[in-house]
Order: C-alpha cells, then structure tokens, then sequence
C-alpha cells in the first residue's frame, strides 16, 4: 500500500492550494469563500521519487454534530484515521487561535506522524508570526507560501524523511478504466457511489449541490479495478451564479474529458431533462462511452427508453442507490462500452462487410484508432448523412460497439 497524506486543519488556511501545489493541477476547487472543500479528494502524487496518496480535506469544526458540516467532520475523522502522516496547515495571516491548538490536542492523541505547515509566510512581518506555532508542541515546523510555492521544497524534503519507511513505488500497469458519476444536482450521484463502496466516501446531503470538486475513487468490481469520478450535478446556465458553482461546472467538463465511459444518473420517475439531454451531447462529441441508470426506482417509473431515439446505441439500467437494488449494473454495463470503445475490427472482417454494401460504391473502409472507435471510407460517390447512418447500424449489428460513439 502506498503512504497516505492527509492535509488538514481548519477553513481557510489555504488546504487545497497546497494540495494544488503538491499534485501539481488544479483538481480541488479552491476560493476565498471558507468551506469550499467538503469531499476527501484523493490524488497518487510523486514527490521527487516519493510515491503517496494524497489527501484533501475540509476545514475542521470540532462541535458539529448534524447536518453538512457534521459529514465534512465525519470525513476529516475517515482521513485521519488512515494517514500514515498528517500535514496539519495553520494561517500565518491570521496567526494562532484556540481552534488550532484544540485540534492539535486531537492530533496528538492519535499518536502519529505530524509536520505543523505554516501557510501564507509570504511577507517579513509574517515570518515573525512563525515561532507562536511551536507552542502547539509539534517539532516539525514548516513555513510556506502555497499560493506562491515558497517553502514547498523543504515541506517536500520532511515528507520524504517522514514516509521513507513506507514508501513504495506504484508498479506500473495497465492503465484503469475511468468511469464518470454525472447528471443533475441531486439525482443521487454521492449516494450510489457511497452504496458501490459500502463507505461514506463521498458526502451525501438532502440539499441540492453538495459535491462541488470531482471526487476520484478506486473501485474493485469482480477482480477488475476501476476508477469513479463523482462530480458536480450540472444545472442549468441560467441557474449557475455563484463563483463556486461555475467552477465546478469547469470541474464537471474535466471530468467527462479525461474518462472513459460516463455513468449517467437519470431520474427514473421523469423523462430526460433538457440538462440530461446535454450531458449526452457532450458526451457524445467527446467520443466517451455512456451508460444510462435510471435512479430511483423505489419511487416509480416513468422513463421510457424509447426517448432515446437520437442515440439508440446508449444501454439504460434501473438502480435504487438509496435501498442497494441493482446497482452494479451500470458498473457491468460500462465495462462492457469500455471494451467497446477499444475494439480493433481487422480489414478482412470490414472487406466481408464493403461487398454487402454494393449501392455505396465503397472502395475501402479502414479503422483509424479506437477510444472511440473512427473508420475511413473511401467510396466513388459522396456518401450522404443517411448513408453513415446506416453504416453505422450495420457496425454495431455486426460488431456491438455498444454504449460508444462511433466516428467516420
């Protein structure tokens, strides 16, 4: 297993720009706003030959004990609990307050490896502020600039000596398939994640909006390993006005750019939405493979498959994330488009197909790449719209290419 890093401390001081800093993009959201981060965002770092896993968490606040920010305290404990070494971050800016040293108290009982990191020393007067930190009683004292990058070589250096004994390096394997959780603010995304790992991995609320970052988590489905991204629910334009909200409208576009097949959550008792009809647009033109599941069923059913005639190749499943009813189905039907985006069809079997095909006058039709799967065809006439289309029909009766986009 590789070493688990968890960066805590309370709202505000800078948790996920560190992160940021460490993983070396941007995949947690970060703003001024305190409370931005309330899932664990967990990222495999390397760190100047260090291999860990990285963990970002929301701002501590010790006397929750119901609704959000009591399962934001709840996650920072699951963190905690797993971390082979803490980064607690304390402000500079604002200097020591008695939340800090309560929260020390708490990390001190746990009995493991902490670096006390000194955020936003971006300034002489703030370097001054440093040395109060030291009363918190931890001895590895580190000052930085996360927004900046200053310090952040020497923060390196002690992680480095404080994982040594446990670290390991990733092996090298074939690379996961990466599934995509998306569809509106509130259609259950969180909760059927949290029921598909049987822990509170992903914070789950009654309000619409909860999960403001894309979350990755590892998923072992009948000895297949495979990757899930929680991501935002994504509203309609005229809804998105906050700052944070259209940050993670960006997170969600990410999200469907770098996976594989897109797993999307449909209210099993309506019809496709205008918001769900554009998921499966921008699916689409990203060549990503799709697989409906129709959430909800406890409640009843009211989508009809047959609304599906503009993309017909798009397997539907019917889950209950809330009551567990069949919800690896959507996770077996996607490791099914995931084959499919990467099937390799050879010239022989597409020439058997061309001599079926007279009318179009084709000459020779070649797979290109896969990941979506794309053909050229040459042909003595200009093939028309309806031509491709029945192209297309004929590849997938003959082939499946089932749940992904097909490209000529």
């Amino acid at each position: 297993m590789l070493p688990v890093i968890a960066i805590v401390g309370r709202e505000n001081v800078g948790k996920s720009t560190l992160f940021n800093r460490l993983v070396g993009g941007k995949p947690a959201i970060t703003y001024k706003k305190p409370g931005t981060t309330r899932d664990r965002n967990i990222k495999e770092v390397e760190l100047f030959g260090t291999t860990a896993l990285l963990v970002d968490t929301g701002g501590y606040l010790p006397n929750e004990s119901h609704g959000l920010k009591a399962k934001v305290k709840e996650q920072i404990e699951l963190s905690l609990e797993n971390a082979n070494l803490i980064l607690f971050v304390v402000d500079a800016k604002s200097g020591l307050i008695p939340l800090d040293s309560e929260f020390a108290n708490r990390l001190r009982k746990l009995n493991k490896k902490v670096i006390l990191v000194v955020n936003k020393v971006d300034t002489k007067q703030r370097q001054y502020a440093t040395p109060e930190f030291y009363k918190l009683g931890f001895p590895r004292v580190v000052s930085i600039s996360s927004i900046h990058g200053l310090g952040i070589n020497e923060l390196v250096d002690h992680i480095k000596e404080e994982t040594t004994n446990t670290e390991h390096r990733a092996p090298k394997t074939e690379k996961l398939p990466k599934f995509a959780v998306l569809g509106r603010p509130n259609v259950g995304k969180s909760t059927y994640i949290n029921a598909l790992l049987k822990e509170p991995r992903v914070i789950v609320d009654e309000h619409p909006g909860t999960t403001i970052d894309s979350i990755d988590v590892t998923l072992n489905y009948e000895g297949k390993e495979l990757i899930l991204i929680d991501t935002p629910g994504v509203r309609r334009r005229t809804k998105v006005k906050s700052d944070t909200e259209f940050y993670s409208s960006v997170r969600m576009s990410r999200s469907i750019s770098k996976c594989d097949v897109g797993i999307l959550l449909v209210d099993a008792g309506i019809q496709l939405t205008h918001q769900d009809k554009r998921l499966i647009s921008m699916l689409i033109k990203e060549g990503k493979g799709i697989v409906i599941a129709a959430n909800k069923i406890d409640i009843g059913v009211g989508f009809r498959e047959e609304i599906l005639e503009f993309a017909r190749f798009i397997p539907v499943t019917y889950i209950s994330a809330l009551k567990g009813k069949k919800i690896y189905e959507p996770v077996k039907e996607g490791l099914q488009v995931w084959t499919a985006r990467r099937l390799w069809i050879s010239k022989r079997k597409l020439r058997e197909l061309e001599k079926l095909w007279s009318r179009l006058k084709i000459m020779s039709m070649v797979q290109a790449r896969i990941e979506p799967p794309e053909f050229r065809i040459k042909s003595r006439r200009k093939l028309t719209p309806q031509d491709k289309r029945f192209v297309e029909r004929e590849l997938r009766a003959s082939f499946g290419f089932i749940g992904t986009p097909l490209r000529m």
